[in-house]
């Protein structure tokens, strides 16, 4: 078995950090955030901006929160309703045709060891704040300005390689051309993306169509992956760091890759459900967040423990009453990739920096062969950053396969659909792209093209601590609660002596006896305007209108609803939350007792019944008045033993055509069965308690007996 890829190592990591504390804890979180750091935030049109926490931090978002977060004037509800989000967003009809390729296994990582000699004298540096350059044989590293938050010492050490620890390490695949790096800064996290330019010499014999790559180096698991990759030309390759880390260049052989990759990742199974829309703490798109948190999970939960697929297992927060066209009641997993976008405690490196100083010249083959490879050394997906123009906006997605002619995407703009970039290998270019920012910039004005393509390593873009942090949250059904601002659910209970509303927390499972209830929405923290909807049950269709203030038609018993929230931020209605209530309403009129049922007191019941008259073999009838009347003494049908008294029976019939008398049996009942006799003639029936049935002389007779 190879050795485990980097995400897992770092789960592995993460795992250990928890319930760490002191010194000890301090020192394994700077050591996994030296190792994975924040890379080239921005993309879904820039960066998010949030007054965010980390989290388990202080925060009282949604229901019943208990931040002082005043109720609204009541007075002003009418002119305040005037302004809403509108029609709520479809999601975009994607051009690209096909189906998803069927799942297939995961490609198995291709994992190994480097060989290595006896490292070399370090050579120390100190940068500043003013940023500045690191220079050893062979490398150069460019960290720019403000990059560094404070003085720092950096020290590089180069180690020989003197090639892979076996023969078949990394599928053979794999040719270190230049010595292991070790940069090491205690303490130093990077704030913007640094230039990395490795000098190498290709070997004699170098495989035809092979090409150099840098690479990251787990020097415990033997694991590799590609740095962004920017170009090649003339000896030295150009890649972009964003944490320091050992790195080394490696001649791929690409005849002893697969011609094909696969990280057995599916849209329609491994992607969330929702489109990527935005929200209040990402207005211009989550797509980074989405798309990293579906890689983390697949990587970490499902592949590293068994967990079920992605797709649909959170639709409506994991209600077994899913709701598949309604995204916007999956509220915990929006509000948990948005919490991945918008992540606070993670330093952040410049998605600017990288599209000014490097798109121009980013290689497409280059970029297409980095993926191919992270693919084939991990296993896992990996992340593209598109943009249209190297200038302004982007786009985050995963890339899946990797095909000879084509990149596999699942884009959270198109979740669950075949998405594909054209790789032409003759002129070593990725095809325009057809996308946008979010599902939202889409609908509003069309799609987007991008021509410019970035590999990034996903775990540099947000440590694995990070997120399984955001995740505990999730699984704590409080996902963003210390990300998207406070607001309040409150309910009227009542008048108080001047006549005004007392407003009181809406809570799961709040009671009132009031029919019409009024509730509202505070604002998001004292300050930005706020709106929701009502949606009945579970229904996907909002009832009613717009507004901060709304009323519930409550029926007596239990009655549930949705509530779908929207907050001000700037010119631009964007998503908060869903919450889903319970609310007892008024206490039902009791429904009334039936009596008890006495068989206590003689019964007497006389129905209209034509009835055979004459003696054997002779076919007369007559119209009659029939009765029977039975005396239960206190028996009860569906008692047993003593309570089935026996008692006496009569039946009778007198025709109404002629004064004649046409039966005149007697008999028993025991509480059930029936036992006449009338000379030659005999009856038998049952009662049930509600009706008596008696049989004789070839016709049945039912009796509504009951007490």
């Amino acid at each position: 078995m190879g050795p485990r890829p980097f995400g897992r190592l770092f789960v592995s990591l993460a795992a250990r950090l928890q319930g760490r504390a002191g010194p000890e804890r301090a020192i394994v979180r700077r050591f996994a955030a030296l190792l994975v750091t924040a890379t080239l935030l921005g993309a879904c049109g820039g960066p998010a901006a949030s007054a965010a926490g980390p989290p388990g931090a202080s925060a009282s978002p949604g229901p019943g929160a208990s931040a002082n977060l005043a109720p609204r004037d009541i007075s002003t509800a009418a002119a305040d309703a005037v302004d809403h989000p509108g029609d709520l967003p479809a999601p975009p009809v994607d051009p690209e045709s096909g189906d998803v390729p069927p799942a297939e296994p995961a490609t198995p990582p291709l994992g190994g060891h480097l060989a290595l000699g006896s490292p070399g004298v370090p050579v120390s540096s100190h940068l500043g704040t003013a940023g500045g350059s690191l220079l050893a044989d062979g490398l150069a590293i460019s960290i720019p300005a403000q990059a560094l938050s404070a003085d720092t010492a950096f020290s590089v050490t180069a180690t020989p390689i003197t090639g892979t620890a076996n023969a078949s390490d990394y599928g053979g695949a794999v040719i270190p051309v230049g010595p292991l790096y070790t940069v090491a800064a205690p303490g130093a996290d990077l704030a913007a993306p640094a230039n990395v330019n490795l000098t190498y010499t290709l070997p004699a014999g170098a495989p035809a169509g092979a090409s150099v790559l840098a690479f990251y180096y787990d020097s415990d698991s033997g694991a590799i992956a590609p740095l962004s990759p920017v170009s090649d030309g003339s000896g030295t390759l150009t890649a972009l760091a964003t944490h320091f880390s050992d790195l080394f260049a490696g001649l791929v052989d690409w005849n002893r890759l697969p011609a094909t990759v696969d990280s057995g990742f599916r849209p329609g199974v491994d992607d969330w459900e929702f489109d990527n829309y935005g929200s209040y703490v990402a207005p211009g798109g989550q797509c980074e967040g989405q798309s990293l948190s579906e890689i983390w999970y697949y990587a970490t939960q499902r592949q590293g423990a068994g967990a079920s697929p992605l797709y649909g297992v959170y639709d409506n927060n994991g209600s077994p009453d899913k709701t598949p066209t309604f995204w916007q009641d999956d509220s915990e997993g929006y509000r948990f990739a948005a919490s991945v976008h918008a992540d606070p405690i993670v330093d952040r490196a410049t998605y600017l920096q990288f599209r000014n100083s490097q798109w121009a010249s980013a290689d497409g083959a280059l970029t297409y062969e980095a993926f191919r490879a992270a693919i084939a050394f991990s296993g896992e997906p990996q992340m593209i950053r598109i943009s249209p123009d190297g200038i302004a906006g982007g786009h985050t997605m995963v890339v899946y396969r990797v095909s000879p002619s084509r990149l596999y995407v699942a884009d959270p703009n198109y979740v669950g659909h075949l998405r594909t970039i054209v790789y032409d290998a003759a002129s070593g270019q990725l095809s325009t792209y057809s996308s946008g920012d979010s599902a939202t910039s889409i609908a509003a004005g069309g799609d987007t093209s991008y021509t410019h393509f970035a590999y990034v390593p996903w775990l540099s873009a947000r440590t694995v601590a990070s997120i399984a942090a955001r995740w505990a949250e999730f699984e704590a059904n409080v996902a963003g609660n210390t990300t998207f601002p406070s607001y309040r659910l409150l309910a009227s209970s009542g008048k108080d002596a001047a006549g005004k509303d007392i407003w009181v927390p809406l809570v799961d499972g709040f009671s009132t006896d009031q029919a019409s209830l009024p509730i509202q929405v505070t604002r998001l923290g004292a300050a930005a305007a706020t709106i929701m909807a009502v949606f009945p049950g579970t229904a996907t269709t909002m009832s009613g209108h717009w507004g901060w203030l709304q009323t519930l038609d409550l029926a007596p018993g239990e009655d549930s609803f949705g509530l779908l929230i929207y907050a001000k931020k700037g010119d631009a209605w964007q998503y908060v939350d869903f919450v889903r209530l319970t609310v007892n309403g008024p206490t039902p009129s009791p429904t009334p007792t039936p009596p008890v049922p006495s068989f206590g007191e003689p019964v007497s019941r006389t129905i209209d019944a034509i009835v055979p008259i004459g003696g054997v073999g002779e076919n007369l009838t007559c119209p009659a008045k029939v009765t029977l009347s039975f005396t239960p003494s206190g028996g009860d049908p569906n008692g047993t033993g003593p309570t089935r008294m026996a008692a006496a029976v009569g039946l009778w019939a007198t025709c109404t055509n002629v004064d004649f008398s046409a039966i005149d049996a007697a008999g028993t009942f025991d509480g059930h069965t029936f036992s006449l006799e009338q000379g030659r003639w005999t009856y038998t029936g049952t009662f049930d308690g509600s009706s008596a049935t008696i049989t004789g002389r070839g016709q049945t007779l039912v009796f509504p007996a009951g007490p």
